[in-house]
């Protein structure tokens, strides 16, 4: 497996060809996320075109868990930045399915 770490451009792990700035490539899952607590393992900002500094919109992906295979999946969005609390929008346990909402115009 090859890998491309430019002093500047694209970034590519697995890769030799990377079409984005961090392109991650595998067989199996190839991001892993460890946490030893209840708080957000990825955040995802949307920021200001003119100004990556500036963020718009922020949303965590986080794993709640009491025990071995007791755990929950959440996606909650911040306020501006990334400090203070957050409302979970989604969340989901074991055996439940998501699927797409369709909206009829």
């Amino acid at each position: 497996m090859a890998n491309t770490f430019p002093e500047e451009g694209n970034t590519g792990i697995g890769t030799t060809n990377p079409q984005r700035a961090l392109h991650v490539a595998g067989q199996n899952g190839v991001i892993r996320v460890d946490r030893s607590g209840n708080s957000s393992g990825v955040i995802i900002n949307r920021t200001a075109s003119d100004d990556i500094n500036t963020p718009w919109k922020v949303f965590g992906l986080l794993v709640e868990a009491k025990d071995n295979n007791d755990g929950i999946f959440r996606i909650s969005p911040f306020g501006v930045g990334v400090g203070g609390g957050s409302k979970t929008r989604l969340s989901t346990l074991e055996n439940i399915e998501i699927r797409p909402l369709l909206i009829l115009t």
